[in-house]
């Protein structure tokens, strides 16, 4: 799909855009400098996001940010509003299935808009020169390369030492080199957990990273839907047992199969049921229900908690990375913030959509929908 269809599907919905992001605007509640001329300022702005998504490159997307900022809108709600209302309107341009190259420029564009955005706000008190369109893609040049050197560190300076640990740390409970005291065997246990707790933080800088950068492919095959919600349900369900947390699942399938990468599938649920586990109080339940619609060839999944809910605040910060919520129980287990980034972005590769309702007191439902994918998953057992 060329820049210039995404470009034509966006334009095509200015006026829709347009109502949304006043609506958004309106429901924060923050001041907008001259608000009669709101509707010009976002009229603008919607043609400079259009013009952005069109042109080769995306070197404008730090520009629109900064045009951004100049048209009153750098309180950080505003600034949270417009970003969450742009990333939906593109996204919903969208053809479904969604186009790999076409979820890439998206995700790349948001990237950049968001960098912009933030760096904008911070730099808005200071006088800025006109930019320079050399210099704008002199900088994206940069930070490409800075991006791969990170992928780069991380992956040879941080993830192969870490194995190796790992690897010894295991020859070592196994007496390979020599009889191992239960005592010693405690404190290498102790070594490998930290150990792999940490090469999660590295892989999941490293998929950010990937995905960003356009780097990170799929690898399809046909994926029984049944067995991998079991999976998915049985990698956190010692966590919950521990807390006396009950899990559901609950299906409704008419298709049992259904085209997707299996291992980034399971990822993608494991982290959205650890954290419902995570948020709901012990003696709590969450759960897993499924299900598919074959006029839309498309299978939704939600993952559902009973715990304290997200305030409404809070909610356009849920998909953005390394941001965690403030709350003690948000906070049980650490991270770095990086997981429903990672589910959002993957879930978009895939072609699908992520949303999040959320009731203070009542609990939490993620829910993301998926197509089902090519012949190969209708063959495998699925309706024609």
């Amino acid at each position: 799909m060329h820049p210039e269809d995404l470009a034509a599907a966006l334009g095509a919905r200015r006026e829709q855009i347009e109502a949304e992001w006043t609506s958004a605007l309106a429901r924060t509640g923050v001041t907008i400098p001259d608000p009669a001329q709101l509707p010009g300022r976002l009229r603008a702005l919607t043609s400079q996001l259009i013009d952005t998504l069109a042109a080769p490159d995306l070197a404008g997307a730090a520009g629109l940010g900064r045009a951004i900022v100049r048209a009153g809108l750098g309180h950080p709600e505003a600034l949270a509003a417009s970003l969450d209302v742009l990333r939906a309107a593109l996204w919903e341009g969208l053809p479904d299935p969604v186009p790999r190259q076409a979820a890439q420029r998206v995700e790349g564009l948001l990237s950049a808009l968001a960098a912009g955005l933030y760096q904008a706000a911070g730099d808005a008190r200071r006088p800025e020169p006109a930019p320079d369109p050399q210099a704008l893609n002199a900088a994206l040049v940069a930070d490409a390369r800075r991006k791969d050197e990170l992928i780069s560190v991380l992956s040879h300076e941080l993830r192969t030492p870490l194995s190796i640990i790992l690897g010894l740390a295991e020859l070592l409970t196994d007496g390979v080199y020599g009889p191992v005291s239960e005592a010693q065997k405690l404190q290498i246990g102790q070594i490998e957990r930290s150990g792999r707790h940490l090469l999660g933080f590295v892989n999941d800088v490293l998929d950010l990273a990937h995905l960003s950068a356009g780097l990170l492919d799929l690898h399809h095959d046909v994926v029984d839907v049944r067995l991998l919600c079991e999976m998915s349900l049985a990698a956190i369900a010692p966590e919950a047992q521990g807390r006396a947390i009950a899990l559901d699942l609950d299906l409704d399938l008419q298709a049992p199969t259904i085209s997707a990468d299996t291992r980034r599938l399971q990822d993608i649920l494991t982290r959205l049921l650890s954290n419902a586990v995570r948020f709901t109080p012990d003696g709590g339940r969450a759960g897993l229900s499924v299900r598919d619609d074959t006029a839309m060839r498309r299978v939704y999944f939600t993952v559902w908690d009973s715990g304290s809910g997200v305030v409404p605040d809070d909610m356009g910060r849920l998909f953005r990375p390394f941001e965690q919520l403030d709350s003690g129980m948000a906070r049980r287990g650490g991270g770095l913030g990086l997981g429903l980034a990672l589910v959002a972005s993957l879930t978009h590769l895939h072609g699908g959509g992520v949303s999040v309702e959320s009731v203070v007191g009542q609990g939490n439902r993620f829910g993301l929908w998926l197509p089902w994918g090519g012949e190969r998953a209708l063959v495998a057992g699925g309706p024609a």
